[in-house]
């Protein structure tokens, strides 16, 4: 395989921030609610290089968003927030055959933080309504240890933090698990 099958290099003055065709800061702007206007779509681009090729998006959603207690997944000290979000194409409700896509939002970027304004206007649900993806996004909650609402890259879960049963690993999964059950 060649490398250029591997990787794609997009050079962006980005900074530290999601970008997008319409973001709210302009491009190169680490600041939040780090969604920047950089005439680029990083979630079609994303999701086009792990799915292939997609259809464009609609300039209007007809699918919705659904809101969940993610405490049915974690625990107390795992790090979640208490609500986190999925977006779920029309049909996939009612027709199996939709896959899943896991969308975690960066330090600073969570519903707590930011309200709604990574999950609405990163582009995935915007990728995802025509294509039958699930985006599931769920939400990680500032606290003492983590003061940022990071997902948890340097173990204050607990020293299993990056195996397939660390604490945020396995909740995500069951949440995965529940929305691949039959419709």
């Amino acid at each position: 395989m060649s490398s250029a099958a591997i990787s794609t290099l997009v050079e962006k003055e980005g900074s530290h921030a999601f970008l997008t065709e319409e973001g709210r800061a302009a491009c190169g702007i680490s600041a939040v609610p780090y969604v920047c206007d950089c005439d680029y779509d990083q979630a079609k681009a994303i999701l086009s290089w792990i799915y292939g090729p997609l259809t464009p998006p609609t300039p209007r959603l007809s699918s919705r968003f659904i809101v969940f207690n993610q405490s049915d997944f974690s625990g107390p000290s795992d790090g979640f927030a208490n609500e986190g979000m999925v977006f779920i194409p029309e049909g996939c409700d009612t027709q199996p055959g939709c896959r899943i896509h896991i969308v975690l939002h960066g330090c600073e970027q969570s519903r707590e933080e930011i309200g709604d304004t990574f999950i609405m206007e990163s582009g995935f649900a915007d990728v995802a309504d025509k294509n039958r993806l699930i985006v599931l996004f769920p939400q990680a909650e500032a606290s003492t240890l983590n003061p940022h609402g990071c997902w948890d890259w340097w173990g204050y879960t607990g020293l299993d933090y990056l195996g397939r049963d660390a604490p945020q690993i396995r909740a995500i999964w069951a949440m995965v698990e529940r929305l691949s059950t039959k419709p």
